[in-house]
């Protein structure tokens, strides 16, 4: 079954249980369910508005092109028989506010920090990816279970700068400590050392009395 290039915002083969190809590429499909399709050798539903796929069921597959959608990931770990993935390049839209954090708990359903790598354009600490600066785009290849990796886009939206400060919080794993900062370069110089990034604490105002932090060598305490 071919029904590419036919600008397609659905597509339902539920009922077509004995496919063995399925040519869906350059539509505008942004869900596809093919767990009935447990026939097809080959899928080609590039060029689509995809953020899933799951091909858990179509273990029979050789062949899949899967790219120029909006995938961050994709298991393939069941399809064992894959001799090639027709992949290019997911691109998907990222915001980040003023301090250039991103949590990665918001990409779509199935993505894992851990089996993302090659991190091009920002560094991730922990589920935070902080966009490095000035980076409008940032790339990372994604493990499928696979010997074929998924290569994937973000493309920043920087929000515009607002009237709080930000204040990050980071974690002292060896000590149960949590340290509070408004510096970004702080933020990552602990995180590259050891400390864990947990996000955005609260927004302080700009206006109003300061709040001065001391720090106790002989305790390793803060006083704010």
């Amino acid at each position: 079954l071919d029904c590419s290039e036919n600008q397609l915002s659905q597509l339902d083969v539920s009922k077509n249980t004995a496919l063995t190809y399925l040519g869906c590429s350059l539509n505008e499909l942004t869900t596809l369910d093919v767990s009935k399709n447990t026939a097809l050798t080959s899928l080609q539903c590039v060029l689509n508005n995809l953020t899933t796929l799951d091909v858990s069921k179509n273990t029979a597959l050789t062949s899949l092109g899967c790219g120029g959608n909006r995938l961050t990931s994709l298991d393939l770990s069941k399809n064992t028989r894959l001799e090639s993935l027709l992949e290019g390049s997911n691109d998907y839209e990222i915001v980040v506010g003023p301090d250039r954090t991103f949590d990665l708990r918001s990409l779509p359903a199935g993505f894992d920090p851990s089996k993302a790598s090659q991190w091009d354009g920002g560094k991730v600490s922990g589920n935070f990816l902080v966009v490095d600066p000035w980076a409008t785009v940032v790339t990372y290849s994604y493990d499928t279970g696979s010997p074929f990796p998924l290569n994937v886009y973000l493309y920043v939206t920087v929000e515009e700068q607002t009237d709080e400060d930000v204040v990050y919080r980071v974690y002292n794993p060896g000590n149960g400590k949590h340290h509070y900062t408004t510096d970004p370069a702080e933020r990552d110089f602990l995180a590259e050392n050891g400390w864990i990034y947990e996000g955005i604490a609260w927004n302080a105002p700009k206006e109003g009395d300061p709040i001065y932090r001391v720090y106790n060598p002989g305790n390793d305490n803060h006083l704010y």
